[in-house]
C-alpha cells in the first residue's frame, strides 16, 4: 500500500509570504520593476513530468513551495489569494495546506472525470485572472516543456482570454526569490555537496588505478561508473548524513563530465565522448559532477594533472589563486559583473598572458534549478549578491598550449577548471565542496623505482602522489629513458636550461610590464599623489582665547595654534605651519624667532607639507623682542606644543596603512581549539607569560594568561601562516603574516608568532644556566632522550594545530612549512640569519626582526658582487609594487649560488646578475617617475647587460640613473614591525554575542521574533568515565539505597524526559549520613592543614582532569550549553584550590598580655559536622564553594543536593572518593518527596553545628528559624534584586556587553544577575537599542546543540513566573522590545522590556529568567533611592567614567557586593554575599573559611 504524503503547510506558508512579500514590493515601483514587471496575477501550469527537461521553472517554484514534484497541477497566485487546480487525489493532498497559524488564503478546485465540471473550474480562473488584474498583466514562467490532457485542457480555455492580458515574464521575480535560501534548504544543499565531495575522492581513487594498471577506458565509461554510484552505492548515506539519507531522494544534476586528450569545454552543458581517457605524461583529465538531494543542487569540478610540466602547475596555481582572489569579493552586496571584472583586473596584474583563456562566465546561481540563468556570473549582469545564495562557481582557462608535449596531438591542447559550490554569506563566502585541490593533491608523477622521497626534496620538488606506469607504456616516463652516451652529449646541460628558462621569464616580465603600464592606463594608478591637508585653528573670532586681548603671544595647547599680536591683530598659526622657534639672549632683552614652512623653501631636510596655492603670500618669519622673562616660558610652550604634535603626527602616519579588521566571532555553544602554553611575539604589555591560541569562527584569538589581554588575528586578513618545527631549532612556532598590520600596544605589525621553547633549560633573572644534576646520568644520554621525544611531541602538537587552522579556513589557508635543506644564509637587516624558503616565500622566523617575502609579490631579484675572487654576493629583491623598498639580503656564502639560483629558477622568479652593487634607491625613483617608459626602452633587461662582466666598470662616468653606488645599500630595518615593547590595551569583552550562527550540523531551527530557537533533541554524549554518573546517594564512603526503597526521577529540562533515579531519602536515612560525618570528624579535624591541603588539591586535580564530563553531566540535568557548564566546572574547581590553600593559613593570634605570668592565645578550631544545602541553578559550584572551605577547616559535611539536579554532586562524590578523602567526610543525601523532613533534621539535629544554605529569602528564613533550636552557625545566601545602572557618562558598548552578561547567565537564573536595569534618560534610546540588538543574536535550545546560546528553564514554574512577570508589565503599560513568549516545554524567549515603573512586579520580585527591565532615571540621586528600594540586598552593579561618582555610588547602593564597569563580579577570591534580606555571612575569599571555624581564647596563667 503505497505511503501518504504529507506536505508541511508551516513550510508552505512562510516561503508563499516571502514571495507574495517580494511581489507586493515590485508592484510599488509599477510595470518598469525588472523583477515581476507590474504583474497582477502570477500563473504556473505544470503538466506531465519530462525527465529530459528536469530544470523548469515552474516545477522549481512546485517544488520550493510544496517539496515535491506534483505533475497536471494549475496554481494562480494573487496579492491576497493562492487557487490550485488539481485531481481529487492530489487536491486532498493539498488540503494540508490549511493547517497551522498564519496562513496565507488558499483554495483548492479540485478535477473530476465531469469534463464540463473541469472546464468551468478552468474558466473560473480565468475570470480571476481578469477580475483581479485591471491592468490585464499576467505574469508567467515562459520556455516551460510539459505536455498532457491536462495542459491541453487548459490551453483551450485560455486561449479565449490570451488575446485580452498581457503576458509579461516575471522570472526574474520568481529567481530573486528563491535564491536566499532559508535553514531547510541550506541543510539539503549541503548534504549534496558533501556527496558531491565524496564522489570526486572516488574518481581520483579510480583515476589512481587507472594510471597504476595502465587501463584503457573511455570518457563515457568513467561517467557512466560515476553515475552508478550515485545511484546505487550504500555507503554514502553513512558518509553524508547518517542513516537519515533518503537515497531514493538523491539523484544526479547530469551525467558527470570527463574530458581528456586535447579536447575541452568548459561549459556546463558539455557531454563526456567516446574517446579513450589519456594519461601520458603531460595530460590534463577535467571532471566535473553535481548530486541532487530531494531537489537541491550541488557541483564540483577538479583538474588532474598527470606528469605536468612547470608551466602547466604554474597555471594551475595561479588558477588556485585567482579562484581565492574571487572568493573574497563574493559577499552581500557585491554586483555580480563587479565579481568578474575583479577576476580579470587580477589576471591583468599577474598574468596578462592568460587574459585570452580566461571563461567568459564564472559560472551561475544555484539551487532547485541546477542552473539559474538570471544570476549568470559574467561582466553584463548588474544584480546584486544576497546573503544565502548558493553559487555554482567555475573559474577555468581553455584552449592552452603545451610547448613541451610529447605526443603533439593529444597533449599539445590543454584546459584547466575548477568548480565549487559556494554559500555566500554577509563575510567570507563558505565552500560547500571542500575536497582537496592543491597542487599537491591532484598531481600525478611517474617516479623512478630507485628514487626516495628525501631524493625529491632534494630536487625541491612538490611532493605529489606518485604512481608507477604500466610495464608497455614506459617510454611514455621521462624519468625510465635509457640514457646513452650519444644522448647525454645532445642533453643540454642544467646551466643551459635555467638560462633558457630565464629568458622565457624575462621575456614574459617585459610583456606582462608593457601591457601593465600601457599608455592608455591610468597613470595616476602608479604615481604617487601629493595631497595637502587644511588646518583650521578657530572657526569665529570669538572662538579666540580671551588672553588675546592683551596682545601677548599665546599658545593654546587645546587647539594647537600659536596666537601672535601683528600690528595690532590677534593673528593665529596653526603649529604645523611651524618649522622652528629659537631663542636667544642679549643684555636685557630676549629675542624670539618663529620660521614658518613656505613653498620652494631651501632646508637639508625633506618636508611633507604641500601647498594648495604655491603662488599665495606666506609668512617665513616672525621676531619679538621683549625683557619679559615670560618669552623664555612662551618658546617652551611653543617647543612643548610642536613636540606634542609632530608625535601625534607621527602616529597617525604610523596608522596611516592600518585596515580595520572585522570583528571575530567567537564560537558559541562549544569549546574552541586551543594551543595552550604559547608566547606571542610581540609580546603584549607587562610580563612576560604563557597564553592559549584558540580557533574561533573566522580567526584565531590568543589570550594572555592572567591578564585581559588578547590578540585577534581574522583569517580573511592572514596572508601566510607558517609552522616550523623545533628541529635544529630552540623554539617550535606557528606565525601569521598578515594582509594589512593591526595594532597591538601601540605598535603596528604584520607579522604575529606564536611559539613554546623546545629546551627545558632554565635560566635565572642574571643570565646563569641552572643545571640540575642527573646522578646515574652524567653523559646526559638520557636528557637527550628526553629532549628528542620532547621536540617530537611539540611538533606533532603544533603541526597539528596547524592543520586544524587549515581545516577552518576550508583550505583557503594552506599551512607553509620552511624548507630547511633548501635554506641559505643571509644579512636581511643586522644579523646573519638561516633563511628557508617555503612554497610560496622566503622567511626568517625563528628571531626577531621577522622577514617574510612572498614570491607572487616580487617583480625581479637581482644577484649583486657575483664575480670571481669574492666569498660572498648579495640579492637584492625588487617588488611589484614599486612603492614598495625593495629589500637587501647581503653577505650570502659564494658556496650557495648555484643553490640559490636554482631555487629561485624552480619557484619562476627572474633573476638577474652583476659584478657591482647598484643604487636602487635612484633605480625606483626613475621607474616610479615614468614606468611605461622604462619598458618601452627595455625594462628590466639592463640588469642582464652586464651578467657576463662587461661594462661594468664602477668608475665609469656615465650620467644614467642606473649607475652604481659607491658604497653598501643602506641598513635598512624598515621591513620589520617587531617591537619588543609592544602592548595591547583592549580589553577581553565579556560574552561577545556571535553575530551568525553555522548551523552546519543539522539543527532544525524555527525563526521566532527575528531570532532562531533550535528544537532538535541532541542527545548527551558520552562520557568518557560512565563511572561518575551515579544513581546512588554516598554516605559515609559507599553508594547508598534509601532505606524506604523510594526513588525519584531526574529530568533534563531540556526535553523533559528522565535522565536516570536516585534515592529518595528521608529523615532515617538523614540521620545515618549524619552520624557517619560525626565519626569521620574525629579524625579529619585531627590532621594536619598539609594533610587537608593535600586531599584537597588531588580532589581538585581530579575535577580538572575530568571537567569534560562533569561539564556534560551539568548539562544534562540543568540545561545550560556545555560551554557554560564548562565555565561553572573550572569556577567550581577553584574554590577546591583556593581553599586547599587556605587550609593552612587558619592563622589564630597572640594578644600581648598585662601581666607577666600570663599569656593570651587565640585558636581557630573547626565547628564540626556542617549541613550544606544547594540550589540547582549552579549544581557544581554552589556545592565546591561551601564544601571547599568546610573540608580545609577541618569540618565534615552533609550534602543535600536540589531534587532537580543531584547528579552534579554524586559525580564529584566519586572524584572525591577516588581523590583519598576518608570515609564519612563528605555525604550526599538525595531526596524529593520528603525533602522538608530532611532539611528539618539537618537544622534540628544537635550534632550539625553548622548549616550553610543558598536558595530563596522565604526558604532561608524557615531554616534559620529552625536552626535556633540548636542555636547553630548559620550561612544564608539568599535572593537578590539587582540594579544595574548606566548613567550618561558610561561606555555604552561595554555597558551593554555587561548588562547582557549579567542579566542572561544561566538564561537570568542567577542570584545576582541583573533584575532591574536603570539607564539615563539622555542615553536611554541607544542603550535600549544595542541591548535588544544583542540579544537578537542569542540562539536557545538544547545545550548540547552546538549553536545554542541560551538553554531552558528548570522547570513549568519559572516558566510560569516569567510568563507572570512579563504579563503583569505589559498590562501596566510596559513594552516590549523583543521576545516576551514561552516557546515551548521549558525554553522562554529572551525578553527586553521597556517603559517600566516601580509599582510592576518585575522590579519587585526575582524573575530568577530570561528577562530583562530596562528603566529609566535623571538623576544620581533617584537612581540610588529606586536602587535601594527593595528589602534585598545581594549584588549592584554601574557603569560610569566619573571617579568621584564610582565611589560615592558604590557606597550608597545597599548590596554586599558592587560591579563597577563589570557585569561580572564573583571569583574565588573575593567575598561572596549580601546584606538586609539577601543573606548572612560570607562565602569564597579568605573570609569563607572562618564561617566554619570557632574561635577560642585560651589564658594560660602561673608562668
Amino acid at each position: 500500500m503505497r505511503q501518504q504524503v504529507r506536505l508541511d503547510a508551516k513550510t508552505f506558508h512562510k516561503r508563499a509570504r516571502n514571495l507574495l512579500s517580494s511581489w507586493k514590493a515590485s508592484l510599488k515601483k509599477g510595470a518598469s520593476d525588472e523583477l515581476f514587471q507590474g504583474a497582477s496575477a502570477i500563473l504556473a501550469v505544470i503538466g506531465e513530468l519530462q525527465e529530459d527537461y528536469p530544470y523548469q521553472k515552474s516545477i522549481a517554484l512546485e517544488s520550493w513551495l510544496l517539496g515535491l514534484e506534483i505533475p497536471n497541477v494549475l496554481i494562480l497566485f494573487t496579492t491576497e489569494k493562492i487557487y490550485f487546480v488539481a485531481s481529487e487525489s492530489r487536491a486532498n493532498m493539498l488540503e494540508d495546506l490549511k493547517l497551522g497559524e498564519k496562513q496565507i488564503p488558499i483554495e483548492i478546485l479540485k478535477r473530476t472525470k465531469d469534463a464540463s465540471h473541469n472546464r468551468k473550474l478552468l474558466e473560473q480562473i480565468c475570470s480571476i485572472m481578469q477580475e483581479t488584474n485591471t491592468e490585464k498583466r499576467i505574469g508567467i514562467l515562459p520556455k516551460q516543456k510539459y505536455t498532457g490532457s491536462f495542459l491541453e485542457e487548459w490551453q483551450k480555455v485560455y486561449e479565449d482570454i490570451k488575446s485580452s492580458v498581457q503576458e509579461v515574464d516575471v522570472s526574474a521575480g520568481v529567481a530573486s526569490t528563491l535564491s536566499i535560501k532559508d535553514e531547510d534548504e541550506l541543510k539539503l544543499i549541503k548534504i549534496a555537496s558533501k556527496i558531491s565531495s565524496t564522489l570526486m575522492r572516488r574518481v581520483y581513487d579510480t583515476l589512481g588505478t587507472i594510471i597504476d594498471e595502465g587501463k584503457d577506458m573511455k570518457h563515457d565509461q568513467l561517467a557512466e561508473e560515476i553515475q552508478t554510484m550515485i545511484e546505487t552505492d550504500k555507503t554514502l548515506a553513512k558518509i553524508a548524513n547518517g542513516p537519515d539519507l533518503d537515497l531514493e531522494k538523491l539523484e544526479s544534476c547530469y551525467t558527470p563530465i570527463i574530458q581528456s586528450g586535447g579536447k575541452y569545454d568548459l561549459k556546463s552543458s558539455a557531454q563526456s565522448t567516446d574517446e579513450k581517457l589519456h594519461t601520458g605524461s603531460g595530460s590534463i583529465v577535467l571532471c566535473s559532477l553535481g548530486a541532487r538531494y530531494k531537489y537541491y543542487c550541488s557541483n564540483i569540478g577538479r583538474t588532474i594533472l598527470i606528469q605536468a610540466t612547470k608551466t602547466q602547475e604554474r597555471n594551475y596555481q595561479f588558477l588556485l589563486d585567482l579562484q581565492r582572489h574571487v572568493l573574497e569579493y563574493i559577499k552581500d552586496g557585491t554586483k555580480i559583473r563587479d565579481v568578474y571584472s575583479k577576476a580579470i583586473d587580477y589576471i591583468k596584474t599577474k598574468r596578462p598572458d592568460l587574459e585570452n583563456a580566461f571563461v567568459k562566465t564564472l559560472g551561475f546561481g544555484m539551487g532547485i534549478e541546477f542552473r539559474e540563468g538570471n544570476y549568470l556570473l559574467n561582466p553584463k549582469n548588474t544584480r546584486e549578491l544576497k546573503s544565502g545564495m548558493i553559487l555554482n562557481l567555475s573559474i577555468g582557462f581553455q584552449n592552452l598550449k603545451n610547448e613541451q608535449a610529447e605526443d603533439n596531438k593529444r597533449s599539445e591542447n590543454y584546459s584547466l577548471l575548477v568548480i565549487d559550490t559556494v554559500r555566500v554569506t554577509n563575510d567570507r563566502p563558505i565552500i560547500l565542496t571542500d575536497y582537496q585541490k592543491t597542487l599537491n593533491s591532484v598531481s600525478y608523477t611517474f617516479m623512478d623505482e630507485g628514487k626516495s622521497d628525501q631524493e625529491a626534496k632534494k630536487e625541491n620538488k612538490r611532493p605529489v602522489k606518485q604512481t608507477e606506469p604500466k610495464k608497455a607504456s614506459a617510454k611514455k616516463s621521462a624519468v625510465l629513458r635509457t640514457k646513452f652516451r650519444s644522448e647525454e652529449q645532445r642533453e643540454e646541460t642544467k646551466d643551459q636550461q635555467r638560462r633558457a628558462h630565464q629568458k622565457e621569464l624575462a621575456a614574459l616580465k617585459q610583456a606582462e610590464g608593457l601591457a601593465r603600464f600601457a599608455e592608455s592606463s591610468d597613470q595616476q594608478t602608479y604615481q604617487q599623489q601629493v595631497f595637502f591637508q587644511k588646518f583650521e585653528s578657530y572657526k569665529r573670532d570669538s572662538a579666540l582665547p580671551k588672553e588675546v586681548k592683551e596682545l601677548k603671544i599665546v599658545v593654546d595647547q587645546k587647539n594647537e595654534s600659536i596666537i601672535l599680536p601683528i600690528y595690532g591683530f590677534a593673528v593665529p598659526f596653526h603649529i604645523s605651519t611651524l618649522k622652528n622657534a629659537s631663542k636667544n639672549e642679549e643684555g636685557d632683552f630676549t629675542y624670539l624667532r618663529l620660521n614658518f614652512l613656505t613653498p620652494n623653501q631651501a632646508s637639508g631636510k625633506k618636508e611633507d607639507m604641500p601647498f594648495d596655492d604655491t603662488n599665495a603670500t606666506f609668512v617665513r618669519a616672525v621676531s619679538y623682542r621683549s625683557t619679559d622673562p615670560y618669552l623664555s616660558e612662551i618658546h617652551k610652550k611653543i617647543l612643548d606644543l610642536k613636540k606634542s604634535a609632530s608625535k601625534k603626527e607621527a602616529e597617525r602616519k604610523e596608522r596611516a596603512d592600518i585596515v580595520e579588521q572585522d570583528k571575530l566571532i567567537e564560537l558559541k555553544g562549544r569549546r574552541p581549539q586551543r594551543l595552550s602554553d604559547v608566547f606571542a611575539r610581540p609580546g603584549l604589555e607587562g610580563k612576560r607569560a604563557p597564553g592559549e591560541l584558540e580557533i574561533h569562527q573566522n580567526g584565531l584569538r590568543y589570550h594572555a594568561s592572567k591578564t585581559n589581554q588578547k590578540i585577534d588575528i581574522l583569517f580573511s586578513n592572514v596572508k601566510h601562516m607558517f609552522f616550523q618545527p623545533c628541529d635544529n631549532e630552540l623554539i617550535v612556532l606557528l606565525h601569521a603574516h598578515l594582509k594589512n598590520p593591526i595594532m597591538i600596544g601601540k605598535k603596528k605589525t604584520k607579522d604575529i608568532q606564536f611559539y613554546r621553547e623546545a629546551s627545558d633549560v632554565q635560566f635565572d633573572e642574571t643570565g646563569n644556566r641552572k643545571r640540575k644534576y642527573r646522578y646515574g646520568d652524567e653523559d646526559e644520554l638520557g636528557a637527550e632522550q628526553e629532549e628528542r621525544r620532547r621536540r617530537a611531541q611539540l611538533n606533532k602538537e603544533f603541526k597539528s594545530f596547524a592543520e586544524k587552522i587549515a581545516d577552518a579556513t576550508d583550505r583557503i589557508e594552506e599551512i607553509e612549512i620552511p624548507y630547511r635543506n633548501l635554506g641559505f644564509n643571509g644579512v636581511p637587516f643586522r644579523t646573519n640569519v638561516l633563511l628557508q624558503p617555503t612554497n610560496d616565500a622566503l622567511v626568517h622566523l625563528t628571531d626577531p626582526p621577522f622577514l617574510v617575502i612572498t614570491l607572487a609579490d616580487i617583480e625581479i631579484a637581482h644577484l649583486e658582487r657575483v664575480q670571481y675572487g669574492l666569498k660572498h654576493f648579495d640579492i637584492v629583491f625588487v617588488f611589484k609594487d614599486y612603492s614598495r623598498t625593495p629589500v637587501h639580503i647581503n653577505t650570502i656564502p659564494m658556496e650557495q649560488l648555484e643553490n640559490v639560483k636554482e631555487w629561485l629558477d624552480n619557484v619562476d622568479v627572474t633573476f638577474t646578475e652583476g659584478p657591482v652593487n647598484l643604487n636602487w634607491t635612484q633605480i625606483m625613483k626613475t621607474i616610479n617617475a615614468d614606468p611605461a617608459e622604462f619598458y618601452k626602452e627595455g625594462g628590466w633587461s639592463f640588469l642582464a647587460e652586464n651578467e657576463d662582466g662587461e661594462g661594468s666598470d664602477a668608475s665609469s662616468d656615465s650620467a644614467s640613473e642606473y649607475q652604481l653606488s659607491e658604497s653598501e645599500p643602506d641598513d635598512d630595518d624598515s621591513g620589520s614591525s617587531y617591537d619588543e615593547d609592544a602592548s595591547d590595551d583592549n580589553s577581553a569583552s565579556v560574552e561577545e554575542e556571535t553575530e551568525e550562527n553555522n548551523r552546519s550540523k543539522g539543527v532544525y531551527s524555527n525563526f521566532i521574533n527575528g531570532r532562531y530557537f533550535t528544537t532538535k533533541v541532541v542527545k548527551m554524549p558520552k562520557l568518557k568515565d560512565p563511572s561518575l554518573f551515579r544513581e546512588a546517594a554516598f554516605i559515609n564512603g559507599d553508594w547508598a539505597k534509601s532505606v524506604s526503597g523510594k526513588t525519584f526521577a531526574v529530568l533534563d529540562p531540556a526535553t523533559e524526559n528522565e535522565i536516570g533515579k536516585v534515592p529518595d531519602m528521608d529523615k532515617e536515612d538523614t540521620q545515618i549520613a549524619i552520624k557517619a560525618a560525626r565519626e569521620a570528624f574525629k579524625n579529619w579535624s585531627d590532621q594536619t592543614a598539609k594533610y587537608r591541603h593535600d586531599m584537597l588539591k588531588n580532589w581538585y586535580s581530579l575535577i580538572i582532569e575530568h571537567q569534560q564530563d562533569l561539564a556534560l553531566i551539568l548539562t544534562q540535568e540543568n540545561g545550560k550549553p556545555v560551554s557554560e557548564a564548562l565555565g561553572e566546572i573550572k569556577y567550581g574547581a577553584s574554590f577546591i584550590e583556593w581553599f586547599a590553600e587556605e587550609a593552612t593559613r587558619t592563622y589564630g593570634d597572640v594578644i600581648p598580655s598585662p601581666n607577666k605570668n600570663q599569656r593570651f592565645v587565640v585558636q581557630k578550631q573547626p565547628v564540626g559536622v556542617a549541613g550544606i544545602i544547594t540550589p540547582w541553578n549552579f549544581p557544581n559550584a554552589m556545592i565546591t564553594r561551601k564544601v571547599g572551605a568546610a573540608l580545609a577547616a577541618g569540618c565534615t559535611v552533609v550534602v543535600k543536593p536540589a531534587a532537580e539536579t543531584p547528579f552534579s554532586a554524586l559525580a564529584i562524590a566519586e572524584l572525591a572518593n577516588k581523590a583519598g578523602l576518608p570515609k564519612g567526610v563528605y555525604n550526599v543525601v538525595t531526596s524529593h518527596e520528603k525533602y522538608k523532613e530532611v532539611g528539618l533534621e539537618i537544622t534540628t539535629n544537635p550534632i550539625i553545628k553548622k548549616v550553610s544554605f543558598t536558595g530563596s529569602t522565604a526558604v532561608g528564613k524557615l531554616l534559620m528559624e529552625q536552626s535556633s533550636s540548636t542555636l547553630k552557625k548559620i550561612t544564608l545566601e539568599l535572593g537578590g534584586n539587582a540594579p544595574f545602572i548606566v548613567f550618561d557618562d558610561a561606555d555604552i558598548d561595554a555597558a551593554v556587553k555587561g548588562a547582557v552578561a549579567s542579566k542572561f547567565r544561566s538564561s537570568g537564573q542567577t542570584c545576582v544577575c541583573a533584575n532591574r536595569i536603570f539607564v539615563q534618560s539622555s542615553v536611554y534610546a541607544e542603550f535600549a537599542s544595542h541591548f535588544t540588538q544583542k540579544v537578537s543574536n542569542f540562539r536557545v535550545g538544547n545545550g548540547f546543540d552546538s549553536d545554542t546560546t541560551h538553554g531552558p528553564l528548570i522547570n513549568r514554574k519559572a516558566i510560569e513566573k516569567c510568563t507572570r512577570h512579563v504579563d503583569d508589565a505589559v498590562s501596566k503599560g510596559a513594552e516590549i522590545l523583543i521576545g516576551g513568549k514561552h516557546l515551548k516545554g521549558n525554553f522562554y524567549e529572551p525578553t527586553v522590556l521597556s517603559n517600566l515603573h516601580p509599582e510592576m512586579l518585575i522590579c519587585q520580585e526575582e524573575t530568577f529568567g530570561p528577562i530583562a527591565g530596562i528603566f529609566k532615571f535623571d538623576t544620581e540621586e533617584q537612581v540610588i533611592a529606586m536602587a535601594n528600594s527593595t528589602e534585598s540586598g545581594l549584588a549592584g552593579y554601574f557603569y560610569s567614567r566619573d571617579v568621584g561618582r564610582c565611589w560615592r555610588v558604590a557606597e550608597a547602593l545597599e548590596v554586599g557586593m558592587v560591579g563597577i564597569n563589570t557585569g561580572i563580579i564573583s571569583s574565588c577570591e573575593t567575598p561572596f554575599g549580601g546584606i538586609k534580606q539577601s543573606g548572612l555571612g560570607r562565602e569564597g575569599s579568605k573570609y569563607g573559611i572562618d564561617e566554619y571555624l570557632n574561635t577560642k581564647y585560651i589564658n594560660f596563667g602561673g608562668i
